[in-house]
């Protein structure tokens, strides 16, 4: 960030703290889940903040119109999978994730350039053109 790395250490520092915190309430109660929980806030907060200050300090606005449908896309979708009864197998609940994810994706929170990504994904899969 060109001369602005103490913020970035700060942002770091925080994420640090927040991690160790998260770290001592979590994994005592859910073990390796609670680790994973708090590793994955850990990095959201840091990227949050990283952000945060590239668009304060340097005018980038990093997110477009529909970064926060892509966001409320991915909450949802990991919802969904906790709503299931616990007597629900991981990968039963991982299907559920990804298929919702999917669907949600496709039907709200798609721009051009995703839909220019997915079309350049089919046809290196598929060998051919598809239209979307």
């Amino acid at each position: 960030m060109g001369g602005y790395h103490i913020l970035y250490l700060i942002d770091l520092i925080i994420g640090l703290i927040l991690s160790i915190l998260l770290n001592l309430v979590l994994i005592p109660d859910m073990g390796i889940t609670g680790a994973g929980i708090a590793t994955a806030v850990w990095w959201a907060v840091v990227t949050i903040l990283i952000q945060f200050h590239v668009w304060r300090i340097f005018k980038l606005h990093p997110f477009d119109k529909f970064y926060f449908r892509k966001v409320m896309t991915f909450i949802i979708s990991l919802l969904i999978p906790f709503s299931l009864p616990h007597s629900a197998s991981f990968l039963f609940r991982t299907l559920m994730f990804v298929v919702s994810f999917i669907i949600i994706f496709l039907t709200f929170a798609k721009s051009s350039e995703d839909m220019e990504i997915i079309k350049v994904i089919l046809r290196k899969v598929t060998g051919k053109g598809i239209s979307i």
